[in-house]
């Protein structure tokens, strides 16, 4: 049987032809996947910056901290100073007191 001018095949059904042909994504969709990509690593990377500035508060908290403690502890050594030189030269001067007082007796 001869084919008649105009004739065609009978176009095959849709799973054929998407069997046959590989499936490209449609135009813009791998662009999507990328920037889809970028915007959860930029968050990532922003949640760990939000991370790092409330450790490092946190540790200045902390520095801070020792340092009241370390000035309180400097005051309190310098205060214990004062009144163990003031006790000292007290002392002094009570001994000296009572030596310019008294008679000592050399033996020869």
């Amino acid at each position: 049987m001869a084919l008649e001018i105009g004739a065609h095949t009978p176009a095959a059904p849709p799973q054929v032809g998407q069997a046959l042909v590989p499936r490209q994504a449609p135009a813009g969709d791998d662009d999507t996947l990328q920037s889809g990509r970028r915007v959860r690593q930029a968050e990532s990377r922003r949640q760990e910056a939000e991370q790092d500035v409330r450790r490092s508060h946190r540790q200045k908290q902390q520095a801070v901290e020792r340092l009241r403690q370390a000035r309180a502890e400097e005051q309190q050594a310098a205060r214990r100073l004062r009144e163990a030189q003031s006790e000292h030269m007290s002392a002094v001067s009570a001994g000296q007191s009572r030596m310019s007082g008294s008679v000592i007796n050399i033996l020869v």
